[in-house]
């Protein structure tokens, strides 16, 4: 009787330890899966935080330009001056317009990781920008210049056009106090 229950206990064990040995490798598995599955939250928390700094940056120069147009068509009583002032008003809101649409696009190529790239003009791009900052640029007493011996490029038009964007408006920005800025925007093929 005590062979008998010594061989049950036995194989008790021997199906216990199988059990706890499958339930460490789906506890494996599973901690594999929430690792991953926690990485890629991570990523897109951060490509969420990049994007709302986009959206938010991107949209700062239209907003101030139309802003500041408002406040100078309230004072001015020159009508000459008050339909410069709207035009001017007008092509603010179309940049804004442009802005926003590039950044739907960028959420669209997020969406859609294939078929993004296109051909693009770099020096329309670049003018596109500078005219949405041109207010910035006046009141700064900004020259800007463009080089661009490679005009034609193919790449993600919404990015180009914020990286274009960022990297003007920061120079604008954070520009020496000691003398005029001047901006030059220059393109190669390396």
């Amino acid at each position: 009787f005590l062979l008998t229950a010594h061989h049950e206990i036995e194989r008790h064990k021997a199906e216990l330890q199988a059990k706890n040995h499958l339930l460490e490798q789906s506890l494996d598995s599973k901690s594999q899966d929430l690792l991953s599955t926690n990485q890629q939250l991570i990523i897109q928390n951060h490509e969420l935080h990049q994007f709302s700094y986009t959206v938010s940056h991107n949209l700062r120069g239209p907003i101030a330009s139309m802003l500041g147009l408002i406040s100078i068509h309230h004072f001015t009583t020159d009508p000459d001056e008050k339909e410069k002032v709207f035009m001017l008003m007008e092509k603010s809101a179309q940049t804004l317009e442009t802005v926003i649409h590039d950044l739907n696009k960028i959420v669209d190529i997020r969406i859609d990781k294939f078929n993004i790239n296109e051909k693009m003009n770099l020096e329309e791009e670049a003018l596109i920008v500078v005219q949405s900052l041109n207010v910035f640029i006046s009141e700064n007493e900004v020259k800007v210049t463009l080089e661009l011996l490679e005009k034609e490029i193919v790449s993600i038009k919404a990015y180009i056009n914020s990286i274009l964007y960022n990297l003007i408006s920061n120079a604008i920005q954070y520009r020496s106090p000691d003398r005029k800025p001047v901006i030059h925007v220059s393109s190669h093929r390396t």
